[in-house]
């Protein structure tokens, strides 16, 4: 059991069963299971500062990965703090919610640059901010 400290504003009690931190039960200050929590090791995490988003966190990437390892989740920071999360899908949905880039523009937001994300074209990314975009200055 991880107890978080009550002055923090994520109070309350997480439970990880044997260490295993891919579910994670998260209890309130009253004891009651208030929601779920998936981890991941932090091993591997590459930034990338894409000005006007922010600091790109991906997971893992490398040179030479396999597609079908890549994580298609990002973090982004401004000003050192987490400010959004974006999604990256190795295709090119139809949707003009996304945004669309191609592998010429890749190396602007992930370095290194997946070769075999070279092979899918465009893909498929969406940001989500916690706050203003436009006030994003990494």
């Amino acid at each position: 059991m991880y107890v978080v400290s009550e002055n923090s504003k994520f109070a309350g009690k997480r439970y990880a069963k044997d260490g295993d931190t891919a579910v994670i039960l998260i209890f309130d200050v009253n004891g009651y299971i208030a929601g779920l929590q998936a981890g991941r090791e932090a091993d591997g995490v590459m930034e990338n500062v894409f000005f006007g988003m922010g600091v790109h966190y991906w997971y893992n990437i490398q040179k030479d990965m396999s597609c079908d390892d890549f994580f298609p989740m990002f973090l982004l920071y401004n000003n050192n703090k987490l400010d959004g999360l974006g999604w990256a899908f190795g295709t090119d949905l139809p949707s003009p919610r996304y945004e669309h880039p191609d592998s010429s523009t890749f190396e602007e937001f992930m370095d290194p640059v997946p070769e075999c994300l070279s092979y899918q074209g465009r893909l498929s990314t969406m940001h989500i901010y916690m706050s203003n975009p436009l006030l994003n200055f990494c």
